[in-house]
């Protein structure tokens, strides 16, 4: 029996715990967003504390986790388990108070000073002597003309002032090609004045208007009261057409914009406001605004620029060697003439040396600016980072984790990051393993990996050669990402079911899920590529989100039916069922409640193949509506005699694919022409449709529903290997305004007495083995047919 005195002490602490570690966490992140750090010893006591609310998680962790454990298996926690928590605590109180004495501060308050910004690069200005510029003339008169264009007339009623946008990546040359612009003799006769102001990430509009005031009058600025400063500034430009350059914008906050609201209505018609900002959110918050995106440099013009800043007029010019080396070099660049002009003059001052030139091209490009003492890569490049938020900052973090050149999948970096959670201020060393980090596969004893990694949290492993996984890794206890890139592993022990706190199973290979998985309870996320049959109890893990491609056989002993997924309301994306039992669905108390499962956007449902000639008495579908949000819907070996209804119904104004397939019973098709946003409908192998009329288009029903108001939105029609398909009624009263392709294959007795309408204005034609169409066709391909840019038969 366990001391109900200690259990109560514990239960205390570890509450004590977990409210520290809450404070502790709010802390890190209030300094991470709000406040600069300068001095190395606030630096080192945020790292201790960071290090201790990691420490506090995994004892909370694995204190939970025990709970969780006694749960499944009806044990009782152990007098010695609670003794090694009881010793944890007070090492951590201990622990605490040294780091509290270090600090004598009270963790609600904060004693950083205000975040200010600190300008990571010199102020731009127009006047820099630019050396010439190159591959951007096209570039430079497409936004002079978007400068000297007048403003449209609905921006005349609203406003003197258009704000044009130059968008692109850090490097790419935006605030070069604007100072270009700001002398350009065009600009200069259209405008009355120019100002310059760079911006940069400090972004206070009683700044920017007091910067633009002195660019425009040349002259120093004494004045703090904003109000006077707009009124100077009024009067400044008032009858006048100016041009006011914002250089390096980042602000993203919504009001930016309307902060610059008054700039607006300053001076005449005509005025523009050119803003430089590499981000697309700055541009999209800017109201009233056109966006030019300046794209890299193409290679030539890359060449060009680097050999002019590397090899001209120098000795080396016409090396060959360095030449080669060179164009290789400017091809890493990616078209940035930032970097590519950075490594120019590196290399011009290395004297030919082609080892360092080779040096160059071998090492990471921020490696090698490090070693040379240049910071104008990094510190652009820093620019970037500094400014992103404190969540995108963690989710860069953990993908820094990962080996050069790493492939991300979506869903993994997705579930990862969420999962992923010690990314704080930057990561906890032993919580994420990928076995490429690590200098030989032949290292790693994965038996082993418990004992090594105790605190792992992400565990991603590929191995070619591996047939099994061993039964130690259950011993993560805290594990809450695992992958497994195995393709000889097709299952995994029992131990799996042990990972109480497994959000994502990612097994491509899997053909059976552990018979136990039912016990992990925070399981969101099974991903992988085969079908699997589900185990009895399945439905239990009723926080699942994903799910993959599940086979329904009842014959599989000991595997779970359709019921399973009755509770499982939070299923997103796809769900995919194949081999489903005819019968099964038979009654009311047999239906899985898609409808309530409002999250999923695409469904396949997939019958057992009995035979062709098999019919379904009873018309298993209605138990299977889907919600009204479904996007895409596949249905195959479907034996009815007839689609439900709901197939039809127009409720379902999101979905735009539909694909029928092998339903060999079925002898009329839904009226799909209801659906308002189909934009692709497959039908294949219905042997048994004779004839496509007003069913198809309405439900049969012109009077609520005329022909001509059917399939909206579709644009490509797919008819597949129906046979016995032989007339097609009503075709012209449905006249298909937006289809574009048709494709009629191996319909061998469709006739068509006359060309409809709808052929005229397709784009793509495609018709095989159905010789009576083509017939009726071949006479008017130069005529009726002629505006069809492709046919094929």
């Amino acid at each position: 029996m366990v001391d109900q005195k200690l259990q109560k002490k514990i239960n205390d602490g570890v509450d004590k715990l977990r409210f520290r570690w809450n404070i502790i966490n709010h802390l890190l992140y209030d300094a991470e967003e709000n406040w600069v750090i300068e001095k190395k010893a606030t630096k080192y006591w945020l790292y201790q504390l960071k290090l201790f609310a990691a420490k506090a998680e995994d004892l909370i962790e694995e204190y939970n986790y025990q709970h969780v454990q006694e749960q499944q298996e009806h044990s009782t926690i152990s007098t010695s388990f609670l003794n090694y928590i009881l010793k944890n605590l007070n090492e951590m109180e201990a622990d605490f108070e040294n780091i509290n004495k270090e600090r004598e501060l009270d963790l609600s308050k904060n004693d950083f000073e205000k975040k200010t910004y600190v300008q990571l690069r010199p102020p731009s200005n127009p006047l820099n002597e630019e050396h010439l510029m190159y591959g951007r003339d096209e570039d430079m008169k497409h936004i002079v003309d978007m400068l000297i264009q007048p403003n449209d007339q609905q921006n005349q009623e609203e406003t003197n002032v258009t704000i044009i946008n130059i968008v692109g990546m850090g490097g790419v040359g935006k605030t070069s090609i604007a100072q270009e612009i700001y002398k350009d003799e065009n600009i200069s006769s259209y405008f009355d004045c120019k100002a310059w102001v760079c911006v940069s990430d400090d972004f206070q509009i009683d700044k920017i208007s007091k910067d633009t005031l002195i660019s425009l009058t040349g002259e120093g600025c004494d004045l703090t009261v904003f109000s006077v400063i707009q009124e100077e500034l009024q009067n400044e430009l008032e009858g006048k057409v100016f041009l006011l350059v914002l250089d390096d914008v980042w602000s993203e906050i919504q009001h930016v914009s309307d902060t610059l609201g008054f700039l607006h209505n300053l001076g005449s018609s005509g005025s523009k406001i050119l803003v430089t900002t590499r981000s697309k959110v700055v541009a999209r918050t800017m109201h009233r605004s056109l966006d030019f995106n300046l794209g890299p440099l193409q290679f030539n013009f890359g060449w060009e620029l680097f050999r002019n800043h590397a090899l001209y007029g120098s000795v080396h010019e016409d090396n060959q060697v360095l030449t080669c080396i060179g164009r290789m070099i400017v091809e890493k660049c990616k078209g940035l003439p930032l970097i590519i002009k950075v490594l120019g003059n590196l290399l011009r001052d290395a004297n030919g040396d082609e080892e360092r030139w080779r040096e160059v091209l071998a090492k990471n490009t921020m490696e090698i600016m490090g070693k040379n003492g240049e910071n104008t890569i990094f510190e652009t490049l820093n620019l970037s980072y500094i400014n992103l938020p404190t969540s995108l900052k963690r989710c860069f973090l953990y993908c820094s984790v990962f080996p050069k050149d790493h492939l991300f999948s979506r869903d993994d970096l997705s579930c990862g990051i969420i999962q992923d959670k010690f990314c704080c201020i930057e990561p906890i060393a032993g919580r994420t393993f990928h076995h490429s980090l690590y200098p030989s596969p032949n290292q790693i004893e994965i038996e082993s990996l418990h004992l090594s990694l105790k605190y792992l949290r992400v565990f991603i492993w590929a191995n070619d050669v591996a047939t099994h996984i061993p039964d130690s890794i259950g011993e993560l206890k805290h594990l809450r990402f695992l992958k497994l890139d195995t393709p000889n592993v097709e299952c995994l022990p029992e131990s799996v079911c042990n990972l109480y706190n497994l959000q994502t199973l990612h097994c491509d290979w899997l053909v059976e899920l552990p018979e136990n998985i039912r016990k992990l309870r925070n399981l969101l996320h099974i991903i992988c590529v085969n079908f699997v049959y589900i185990p009895v109890g399945f439905g239990e893990l009723i926080q699942l989100q994903t799910l993959p491609k599940l086979s329904m056989s009842n014959e599989e002993e000991g595997c779970g039916g359709l019921s399973e997924l009755e509770n499982l309301s939070k299923l997103s994306g796809s769900l995919a069922l194949n081999e489903i039992e005819h019968e099964y669905l038979s009654e009311e108390k047999n239906t899985i409640n898609l409808f309530e499962k409002q999250y999923l956007r695409e469904l396949n449902l997939t019958w057992k193949f009995i035979d062709e000639l098999y019919v379904s008495e009873i018309n298993v579908l209605n138990n299977l509506r889907p919600c009204n949000n479904l996007v895409k819907l596949e249905i195959s070996f479907y034996c009815g005699l007839k689609f439900p209804d709901w197939m039809g119904c127009s409720e379902f104004a999101m979905l735009t694919h539909v694909a029928l397939d092998h339903c060999f019973s079925c002898e009329i098709l839904p009226p799909l022409g209801q659906l308002v946003s189909l934009k692709e409908l497959n039908i294949y192998y219905l042997k048994n449709i004779k004839r496509i009329g007003a069913e198809f288009y309405n439900g049969g029903n012109s009077v609520e529903n005329p022909p001509n108001s059917s399939f909206i939105s579709l644009k490509k029609l797919f008819f597949n290997d129906m046979g016995n398909w032989v007339e097609w009624c009503e075709i012209d009263r449905c006249s298909f305004p937006s289809l574009t392709t048709l494709e009629i294959w191996n319909c061998h007795n469709l006739r068509l007495s006359y060309i409809p309408r709808m052929f005229t204005k397709l784009e793509s034609l495609n018709i095989y083995d159905s010789p009576h169409i083509i017939k009726m066709c071949i006479p008017h391909i130069n005529t009726t047919l002629s505006a069809i840019k492709s046919i094929h038969w």
